[in-house]
């Protein structure tokens, strides 16, 4: 059955079959109906009128393009300026840089050294700055600090205190590293521009073997390690150290120039030791000087490293009681002295072996200082190029040129009446061997030097019957420790 209504009866579905069966037809198909099928399609809906379509815009040209602004003749404006650097600090004549290090049996030295340098101080055309450093148990003298301090030095006379103002307090340093060292050089030029730097090392020396010892550490700076301290402070700065002055003993030495010459201009250095308070620096630094400093800048002239040197050394003289020997030498002429020491080696080497034994006997004949091997160059070479029984003239020549090498190089000595031989540079001469450090030195690398003294030591020295035998019995009779300029036994200078 299909369902006649849902819901509202009134709302009936017509169903064709279900009224003819009610009426009682017999065959409801047959009646005159108008099939479903057969039934016109209902009109389609009709649509909301169509709103009345958007004219269309006339046909208009399309508008020209902009005309190209006419060029401009007008040149560009250049950019900006860059901003000018900021002015650099105005420049001295002269920095002086004194790198003392105290960490040991000297310490009350080098702190008198600053005292003594503040009785002139720094000037309108010299910058003086002090590098102290102090054991870690120091002494009472000028306060008991025990670091490393930086000091811009001022005129003072206060004999015995440091008054000049801390510019830093480094703690504690090891003034026998390299780079410390290096630290400070570059602080000090970079700080205080000048045109000439001097730099003065203060403390032990030991020639070829180095200095600066440093007890808290237990080391010292070999020459090597000065050398690359300096090597170094000249890679920061750009700048060469015009002086390099050794406050410290025994540093006047070939070796020493010859390791340097790459990094300093002249080297002011004794070749015996210093008495414990070394330089007086009251008088190198002196007010006549400052007064002929400043005269010379008035006239727009300058006082020359070479020129400084020889005044420095010049101060020797009237010292020679704890200052017995003094010498300034121009580091640029070390490689004509290494030269001439080649050619005198290879001339040596080909001599006969009298003669060999000869250059022995005069070599451990000459006199020497505090270390007995260390030979004033010019005096040992002049004995063998007059010595009349070397037969070989050739070498005779050629120690001759190693003389005259080295006295172009030596610009200033002052030295006493005592060390009347003291020339102005040593050379490490040992008739029994050489020390295995030796070796790693510069001049031992690109000398024949060290080859000399093998052939040397292995040579056999003529006997002289009437040499008389020479015995010391250390240190009392020894010439060097019966001066009395050094006082008491263990305290020596450097």
């Amino acid at each position: 059955m299909y369902a006649s209504s849902v819901g509202d009866t009134s709302k009936a579905i017509y169903n064709p079959f279900s009224q003819a069966i009610s009426k009682g037809e017999e065959n409801p198909v047959q009646r005159d109906t108008v099939r479903i099928g057969d039934q016109d399609p209902a009109p389609p809906p009709q649509m909301p009128p169509n709103r009345p379509p958007v004219p269309e815009p006339p046909n208009t040209p399309p508008e020209p393009p902009a005309p190209e602004p006419p060029p401009n003749n007008t040149p560009p404006e250049p950019p900006a300026p860059e901003p000018p650097p900021p002015p650099e600090p105005p420049k001295t004549k002269w920095t002086v840089l004194m790198y003392l290090a105290g960490d040991n049996n000297l310490e009350d030295a080098l702190v008198q050294n600053v005292i003594d340098a503040e009785k002139v101080g720094s000037g309108p055309t010299m910058n003086v700055l002090v590098q102290l450093d102090r054991g870690p148990r120091p002494s009472g003298m000028s306060g008991a600090w025990p670091n490393a301090r930086r000091f811009f030095i001022q005129k003072d006379n206060d004999d015995k205190n440091i008054n000049s103002p801390v510019l830093e307090d480094l703690g504690k340093v090891n003034m026998s590293d390299p780079k410390v060292f290096a630290d400070f050089i570059e602080w000090g030029i970079k700080n205080y521009p000048s045109e000439n730097v001097m730099v003065i090392m203060g403390d032990h020396g030991a020639g070829w073997e180095g200095g600066m010892a440093n007890d808290s550490s237990g080391g010292d700076m070999s020459l090597p390690q000065m050398r690359e301290g300096l090597a170094l402070a000249q890679e920061r700065t750009g700048k060469k150290v015009d002086i390099l002055g050794f406050d410290a003993c025994l540093m006047a030495m070939t070796e020493v120039g010859y390791e340097l010459k790459d990094n300093v201009g002249y080297m002011i250095a004794a070749q015996e030791t210093e008495g414990a308070y070394g330089w007086h620096y009251g008088e190198v630094f002196s007010e006549k000087m400052l007064g002929e400093l400043k005269k010379l800048t008035e006239k727009k002239l300058n006082v020359s490293p070479s020129e400084f040197a020889k005044k420095a050394v010049d101060t020797a003289s009237h010292h020679q009681n704890v200052l017995p020997t003094l010498s300034a030498a121009d580091l640029g002429k070390m490689g004509e002295v290494r030269d001439a020491f080649n050619q005198f080696a290879d001339t040596l080497e080909a001599a006969s072996g009298s003669d060999k034994g000869q250059v022995k006997s005069i070599l451990r004949k000459a006199k020497g200082f505090a270390y007995s091997s260390y030979k004033d160059t010019i005096d040992v070479f002049s004995k063998i190029a007059q010595e009349q029984k070397i037969e070989n003239v050739d070498l005779k020549a050629k120690a001759q040129a190693v003389v005259d090498a080295t006295q172009t190089s030596i610009i200033a000595n002052e030295s006493s009446p005592r060390y009347s031989y003291a020339h102005g540079l040593s050379i490490y001469a040992p008739t029994y061997g050489t020390s295995s450090g030796y070796g790693k030195i510069a001049f031992a690398q690109d000398s024949k030097w060290d080859e000399s003294l093998k052939t040397v030591s292995s040579a056999s020295e003529p006997k002289d019957p009437n040499e008389p035998a020479t015995t010391y019995s250390f240190p009392e009779d020894n010439p060097w420790w019966n001066n009395n300029m050094y006082g008491d036994f263990g305290y020596v200078g450097g």
